[in-house]
């Protein structure tokens, strides 16, 4: 494959997860989209998105928090379970562990940014 094919297909596999990030993705999902061994896909992800699979759906799932936080009414609970999260805690847990700080910390803190404005 060229460089081109290789990039369309990883295009298509963060196309896919970007359209079904509330789902659980399995890996063997984007690999049957990718039609490639495991490790061959992995690596070109990791050159072309520079994070793996797992990793840049988690990235996603904190920009659609962190918007739906900013510029919805939505409760926590709520964000929890339209980004596919089994419960309040994990999706808070994982939001904390990349944000530094809680949902609910990060949405007073936009609460209070747009007071200022």
């Amino acid at each position: 494959m060229t460089y081109s094919q290789n990039q369309m297909i990883i295009m298509k596999t963060t196309d896919y997860i970007a359209q079904h990030y509330q789902d659980s993705i399995p890996l063997s999902k984007l690999l049957q989209i990718a039609n490639m061994p495991k490790s061959y896909y992995l690596r070109l992800f990791r050159q072309y998105i520079g994070t793996t699979p797992h990793n840049y759906l988690l990235s996603l799932h904190i920009t659609k928090a962190k918007e739906y936080l900013e510029i919805t009414s939505m409760t926590i609970h709520e964000i929890a379970c339209i980004l596919g999260f089994t419960d309040d805690a994990a999706f808070s847990n994982c939001f904390r562990a990349t944000m530094k700080t809680s949902p609910f910390q990060y949405l007073k803190n936009a609460i209070t940014k747009q007071q200022i404005q």
